[in-house]
C-alpha cells in the first residue's frame, strides 16, 4: 500500500535522530527494546507531521494533474495500453517514452526561468479549460504553461498546512 511507504519515508527522515536517543537511552541503562520503544513513542509527533505534510503535498499534486492536459493524455495512453493488455508498469514507461518531448518542455522551461531569474505571476489556481485531449493546439500549451507556474508556485511555499 502507499500510504504504508508514505509513512516509512517519514520515519526514515527522522532516521538519525531516532538513532540518536537509542543510543542516549542505553547510556541512561535502559534495555535495547525499551531504548527503541522510547525513541519510538518521542519521535511519533515529528514522524506523523511528516507524513501528514508528504501526504497533503501527494494529494495536492494528484489534484492538479486531474486538470492537466498532458496528465490527461498520458493516463489516456496507458488505460489503451492497459486494454490491449500491457502490463502497467511497462504501459506507464512507454508511455512517459511517447510523451518525452512534451515532458522535457517542462524543464527547459524551469532552467529557463530560473536562469532569466523569471517568475511567472497571475493566480491561475482556479482556472480550468476544456478541450480536446489528444489536440496540440494553443490551448493546451496554454493549460500546461499555468500548471506548470501552479506547481513552480507551490513548490516555492513548501509547506501545505493541514
Amino acid at each position: 500500500m502507499f500510504l504504508r511507504k508514505l509513512a516509512k519515508y517519514a520515519r526514515d527522515e527522522t532516521e538519525d535522530l531516532w538513532e540518536e536517543k537509542v543510543d542516549k537511552y542505553l547510556k541512561n541503562g535502559m534495555s535495547e527494546t525499551e531504548a527503541k520503544h522510547r525513541a519510538n513513542r518521542k519521535l511519533r509527533d515529528d514522524e506523523l507531521d511528516k507524513f501528514m505534510w508528504k501526504y497533503a503535498n501527494l494529494v495536492h499534486y494528484i489534484l492538479q494533474l486531474r486538470v492537466g492536459r498532458l496528465h490527461l493524455k498520458v493516463v489516456k495512453f496507458i488505460e489503451k495500453l492497459v486494454q490491449e493488455g500491457t502490463e502497467y508498469k511497462k504501459a506507464i514507461k512507454m508511455a512517459i517514452r511517447k510523451y518525452k518531448n512534451e515532458l522535457d518542455n517542462y524543464l527547459d522551461e524551469v532552467i529557463e526561468e530560473e536562469e532569466n531569474g523569471e517568475e511567472e505571476e497571475g493566480d491561475d489556481d482556479d482556472e480550468e479549460e476544456e478541450g480536446d485531449e489528444e489536440g496540440g493546439d494553443d490551448d493546451d500549451q496554454e493549460e500546461e504553461r499555468k500548471m506548470r507556474t501552479l506547481m513552480m508556485r507551490r513548490r516555492k511555499k513548501r509547506r501545505i498546512s493541514y
